[in-house]
């Protein structure tokens, strides 16, 4: 604020502040605090009791004020999308989980959001790519194999780094998640696509590379999963037979 109280310095347009500014604006509130130990008076920014976050639409900067650190937003969002959903499919594997209702989808809609937008989804995107992670994240809560793939196993793991070395060079391959259940080890890759558009022998190469990694490290049958969120699709396949 400036020292004369009599109008608010406007945060960065750059910054997170700045693009929540056009919602937050009107609804500020000033008070100043006591004189304590300091020589002249302060004065902090509050919300107005009944605000709430804008769920209908994200801000984004002014075309004017680029920020060459910001992700190009693209007009394929399904890449944005895919990231969001392996990080919540990955938190609820911690944290623990159970069946997604309407209020908790609307509860968590504005960081999710949020979250697409630094992804680099454009505002006129938001709403579809939105309605694809809820549709994702709903119906792998929602699911038998989605339940299990998520629950707690013996030494699971999500989002976890395998470094290998490749052409002498350090690579890293990271599994969504793998357990083990009955002696098997499985290996979990989500693909959050339309099951019905893809071949499914398509990924067996990344399937069977992530296999051969792990079978380096521990002994055992090794098994792949391929599930995908968007329809609640699911194909196994043995990778490894250490029998």
């Amino acid at each position: 604020h400036n020292e004369a109280f009599s109008d608010f310095k406007k945060p960065s347009k750059r910054s997170f502040m700045g693009q929540l500014w056009p919602a937050l604006e009107e609804q500020i509130q000033r008070f100043e605090v006591p004189e304590k130990s300091v020589e002249s008076a302060q004065a902090s920014l509050v919300l107005a009791p009944d605000w709430r976050f804008p769920v209908d639409g994200l801000m984004v900067p002014p075309e004017e004020e680029e920020d060459l650190n910001r992700p190009e937003l693209k007009t394929d969002f399904h890449a944005p999308v895919g990231t969001l959903v392996h990080e919540i499919l990955c938190l609820y594997s911690k944290n623990g989980f159970h069946e997604i209702n309407h209020q908790d989808l609307q509860n968590k809609l504005p960081s999710w959001q949020i979250r697409l937008e630094t992804l680099g989804v454009a505002a006129k995107d938001m709403k579809e790519a939105l309605g694809l992670v809820i549709k994702a994240v709903q119906t792998t809560l929602n699911s038998e194999k989605g339940q299990w793939i998520l629950q707690p196993h013996e030494a699971a793991q999500s989002e976890y780094p395998l470094v290998y070395q490749s052409q002498s060079r350090t690579q890293t391959s990271i599994l969504d998640r793998t357990f083990k259940v009955d002696g098997k080890r499985w290996i979990i890759d989500y693909k959050v696509v339309d099951s019905s558009t893809i071949e499914v022998e398509t990924y067996q190469a990344q399937l069977n590379h992530y296999a051969k990694l792990l079978a380096k490290i521990e002994k055992g049958p090794i098994w792949g999963g391929l599930y995908f969120p968007l329809t609640d699709t699911w194909f196994e396949k043995e990778l490894i037979n250490a029998g």
